[in-house]
């Protein structure tokens, strides 16, 4: 895929979100692999803040999530959505004590960050009940945080953005 205007204020950059710097292999195709911290200094946004991150990486977020809070990337972003994966998603391996070490560490910085948790809802595409209480439990989560703490003053808001001839898409539901 090759970099390029998408819409009238959208640009596609080929760069997968990554825990650190490299090549990596997805689907038989090379993908540029890069932590937050470098996406934003090699897109010359040091200055901006990041209105909305969303994150769907097939249980590499909690990866990406450690990097972006040990980089203090995550004081930038104004809103946070994040699908959250367990083991159970791509296999069928019980979730380890080291699993939920992770996952806490993660989720609890989020919120130490600032973040507060606004919506989360279960993703209905691998759904059991639970053996103890039969309750509906999912492999995968879809959160939604904002940043409470974000304070504008330390970025410069990208430039006015004239909308006037964006096409209006009207949802059904």
């Amino acid at each position: 895929m090759k970099n390029g205007r998408r819409y009238r204020n959208s640009f596609f950059h080929p760069i997968g979100l990554g825990d650190k710097n490299e090549e990596y292999k997805v689907m038989h195709q090379n993908w540029d692999m890069k932590t937050l911290n470098t996406i934003v200094k090699k897109l010359n946004h040091t200055k901006y803040a990041i209105d909305y991150v969303k994150i769907d990486i097939g249980h590499n977020e909690w990866k990406v999530c450690i990097r972006m809070l040990l980089d203090q990337e995550l004081d930038r972003i104004k809103q946070l959505a994040i699908e959250i994966h367990t083991r159970l998603y791509h296999t069928n391996n019980a979730i380890t004590v080291t699993d939920f070490f992770i996952m806490h560490k993660c989720l609890d910085g989020i919120e130490k960050a600032g973040f507060k948790l606004f919506s989360s809802k279960m993703h209905k595409g691998k759904v059991w009940k639970d053996e103890w209480d039969e309750q509906d439990i999912s492999c995968c989560y879809k959160l939604h945080y904002i940043n409470t703490k974000f304070i504008s003053t330390n970025y410069k808001p990208f430039p006015k953005v004239d909308h006037s001839n964006l096409v209006r898409f009207k949802m059904k539901g």
